[in-house]
């Protein structure tokens, strides 16, 4: 949506104004799913619901959208179309800490719209297995330290909140198992400054997987051969594209049958990849960047996430 990279000065004037058009719309589009004034559930006021329900408000939406309208706050865009109210950044901030858990955590109060992500996984702690929420947290204490700058009453409780979000995914990091919420995990504990963060960073290894097209030589059927295509982050192996030399160009066979797999694995390198630029690791941001330009195609939205978080930190 807001995905200009602060780069409003490389477009000419009248295109600008076009995009932040656009951008206008996506807004009033966000808004349109607002939570505001409910007298019956007052503490529902900056929340978003993802059916514009009002009596619905959903955590991992209102945490994204927090982060997307973040991004969204410049002085030449507010010049020329955009403007982001400051006091709905404070409304949504206030709503977030209002819903944090007392452990520390975040967890959702509606139904999960992307189950593969943010769902219920439990796991084992002494015997009993419990819902961490470790993936939802992580993406609630990114979006609070990426708007420290609100103001108004929740500024004084922002500091309290991420503190003890980050001590509950210090204490519970080393129990995941899911390739997502080990990469949005450890980006939480780059941006926050985490004691732990470089633990969790050397965990991602456990997940890291080569992205590999087969080369098929037809007039030598014997002969297979492996491209290195970057690197991914997933809990299985994905299929790449089959490249066939008929001649001396090459030909791309059909994409694998596509899933929910490839989604999970885009949206975890993409988190990867922002860890990668907070630690100005350019090479390994640029090979996980080629899974992703693979798979934009499969899902336009998490591409996107990508390119957008990857911009906060540029």
């Amino acid at each position: 949506m807001f995905n200009l990279g602060h780069g409003g000065r490389a477009f000419d004037q009248e295109k600008l104004l076009k995009v932040l058009t656009f951008a206008n719309m996506e807004y009033l589009r966000f808004m349109a799913m607002y939570v505001g004034e409910n007298p019956d559930e007052p503490w529902r006021k900056g929340s978003f619901s993802q059916f514009g329900f009002t009596n619905e408000s959903s955590v991992w939406l209102t945490s994204w959208i927090l982060m997307t309208l973040r991004d969204a706050v410049y002085p030449e865009w507010e010049e020329k179309a955009l403007f982001i109210d400051p006091n709905l950044r404070a409304d949504i901030a206030g709503f977030l800490l209002t819903v944090q858990q007392p452990n520390g955590s975040w967890s959702e109060i509606t139904t999960i719209l992307d189950r593969n992500k943010f769902g219920v996984r439990f796991t084992n702690i002494s015997g009993t297995y419990q819902n961490l929420d470790l993936s939802l947290t992580a993406q609630a204490i990114i979006a609070l330290q990426l708007n420290l700058d609100v103001r108004g009453i929740p500024a004084k409780f922002l500091t309290g909140a991420i503190n003890r979000g980050k001590m509950w995914l210090e204490k519970h990091f080393r129990l995941i198992t899911d390739a997502f919420d080990m990469a949005i995990v450890t980006y939480a504990l780059h941006v926050t400054n985490s004691a732990e963060q470089d633990s969790a960073f050397a965990m991602l290894n456990y997940f890291k997987r080569m992205s590999k097209r087969f080369f098929l030589f037809v007039f030598e059927l014997n002969n297979f051969y492996l491209d290195e295509n970057g690197i991914y982050y997933s809990n299985v192996n994905l299929l790449g594209m089959t490249k066939i030399w008929q001649n001396i160009n090459a030909r791309y066979g059909p994409k694998p049958v596509q899933t929910d797999l490839e989604a999970h694995a885009v949206a975890a390198t993409a988190f990867v990849v922002m860890t990668y630029t907070q630690k100005a690791r350019v090479k390994e941001a640029e090979q996980a960047g080629k899974f992703e330009n693979e798979k934009k195609d499969f899902n336009h939205l998490l591409f996107f996430l990508s390119s957008f978080m990857a911009s906060i930190n540029a």
